[in-house]
């Protein structure tokens, strides 16, 4: 075997995904072909038909071309090279404390890398980090919705390969699953759900779907759109469209917390234009900040603690919501 043969059969190994991830042959030729490897759809077949040979743990998934490739669940894939133990230690605090934020399905396919990384802090002085270390949440814990693995994969691999995604999707507030092409420009984990940021058919506005209530996804053939004029990730989560926006603009928000509340704004700022004034019990915070369900609901989580003095349509709606929850109370 020459030299270059042995590279690029090893090139292909480590860009072989462990389960539930998959890859196929055009994404492995154009991938293969960025690196400088001189490479045909030939070539890189008869290389998986190779490997696969091997008893390596390799499978091949699906009867037409291009065939989807990965290991098996059993595939006894290495660990990551030059696995030390600051990095044992990194990726097991992260599947500690993100557990909670991850779909399972996630953690499937790092199985390979956490079992070396325990292997490699079992019995070491280092093992006292994960037993000394705790996350704890300041919402109410709740648990992971149940996310399919193969959703999760599909929706992987056309974020990474830029294709559309084809999913069966439940709203909410329906029991029945409706078929829809989507472009994904995005994903979000809010506390314990994942959403997906996408384009829906031949619309430009950008909305969000809950990875749970997928019933079934699958890679469209298509390239996924651009994304609309001037969006950007970031800018669109800080503007609160993953909190469910209320208004357009942001607001100049004048809040008095009472006692022992007003600490959480002190020692963790609302926006970076926060202005705070303490007088005696009573702290007067102003901030600006997008009008959104979860600020309301964070304002009314104070209780008796808080009151809104502007905008003038805020203090209305928080006033009514607490007249409201008191009128459920009253005998």
């Amino acid at each position: 075997m020459s030299e270059s043969s042995f590279a690029r059969l090893f090139r292909i190994l480590q860009l072989i995904p462990p389960y539930p991830r998959r890859t196929d042959t055009s994404a492995l030729v154009r991938q293969l072909s960025a690196e400088g490897f001189n490479v045909t759809p030939r070539t890189v077949q008869r290389d998986l038909n190779k490997l696969e040979a091997e008893a390596l743990g390799l499978e091949r998934i699906g009867d037409s071309k291009p065939f989807q490739w990965r290991f098996s669940a059993k595939a006894k894939v290495s660990g990551l090279p030059g696995l030390g133990q600051p990095e044992a230690l990194a990726l097991l605090t992260l599947e500690k404390h993100l557990s909670s934020l991850v779909p399972q399905a996630t953690w499937l396919a790092l199985k390979p890398q956490l079992d070396a990384a325990r292997k490699l802090v079992e019995g070491a002085p280092a093992r006292r980090w994960l037993d000394r270390v705790r996350v704890v949440q300041r919402s109410q814990p709740q648990s992971a919705p149940r996310v399919d693995v193969e959703v999760l994969a599909a929706v992987q691999a056309a974020m990474i390969e830029d294709r559309t995604l084809r999913v069966r999707y439940r709203r909410a507030a329906g029991d029945t699953a409706k078929e829809y092409a989507l472009h994904p420009l995005g994903f979000v984990w809010r506390d314990s759900v994942a959403y997906v940021l996408a384009m829906n058919g031949e619309f430009h506005d950008v909305r969000q779907y809950a990875l749970h209530r997928m019933t079934h996804a699958s890679l469209g053939d298509d390239k996924a759109r651009r994304a609309p004029d001037g969006f950007q990730l970031d800018a669109h989560l800080a503007a609160g469209e993953i909190e469910w926006r209320l208004a357009a603009d942001p607001i100049r928000l004048e809040l008095v917390f009472f006692g022992a509340a007003g600490r959480s704004v002190l020692e963790a700022p609302l926006a970076k234009d926060q202005v705070v004034k303490v007088d005696g019990d009573a702290t007067t915070v102003t901030a600006t900040v997008p009008d959104t369900r979860v600020l309301r609901s964070w304002l009314l989580s104070f209780g008796e603690a808080v009151e809104v003095k502007r905008p003038r349509a805020l203090r209305d709606a928080i006033a009514g919501s607490v007249r409201a929850a008191a009128h459920r109370y009253d005998p």
